[in-house]
């Protein structure tokens, strides 16, 4: 007990590094109980090892422990080290054990436009989208994908979209603002540009 108080002294504080080698040090006495492998993972995580992240977790992972916590720590490290054909093995299995939640859809789209794969993002993020309409990443990212290839109308189609869910984005609108821009749109462009401005001074 007072080396777990230890550990979450220690995490309060910061100090990973220290909380690592104490929460080691409690493993060797109670045995790798998958709590203590976890919070071992979180907390290389939190002290910026992702290799050591993937080393302690992935065992745990591959006994069939799909708690969403797990997945989710495995996911940030594989993001952050870019091995996104791991990433996408694991949001399948999110989307399959965790089919009311958006973040395998997430997860997955994610990876494939990391790997540059648009058209199977965009089929994920359409599936996405008729199961989470409220969502906005969703209309967001569709409108990103076709607007970097200039498929105007369909982008401006998914930042209306996006819109309607929440009009007050101002990211959305500024991309939208600079869409309009682009296609030599300046009423609509500069309309977008002055509403931002007034919404911004009532804020």
């Amino acid at each position: 007990l007072a080396i777990e108080l230890l550990v979450e002294l220690l995490s309060g504080k910061k100090d990973y590094s220290a909380a690592i080698y104490y929460i080691n040090k409690l493993m060797e006495i109670d045995g790798n109980t998958d709590q203590l492998t976890l919070k071992l993972g979180e907390l290389y995580l939190l002290n910026r090892q992702y290799e050591y992240v993937i080393i302690t977790l992935e065992p745990l992972y591959q006994t069939g422990n799909h708690t969403l916590e797990l997945m989710r720590l495995l996911l940030i490290a594989y993001s952050t080290i870019e091995n996104s054909e791991a990433q996408i093995d694991i949001s399948f299995v999110l989307i399959d054990e965790y089919p009311k939640l958006s973040i395998g859809y997430e997860a997955l789209a994610f990876s494939y436009l990391d790997l540059g794969d648009e058209a199977n993002a965009l089929k994920i993020l359409h599936q996405a989208l008729n199961k989470f309409p409220d969502e906005i990443t969703f209309p967001h990212t569709i409108a990103k994908i076709y607007f970097q290839s200039k498929n105007y109308s369909h982008a401006e189609e998914y930042f209306l979209a996006a819109l309607e869910i929440n009009a007050q984005m101002s990211s959305i609108q500024h991309s939208l603002a600079i869409m309009f821009e682009e296609m030599l749109d300046t009423d609509r462009s500069d309309s977008l540009f002055k509403k931002m401005i007034i919404q911004n001074e009532n804020d």
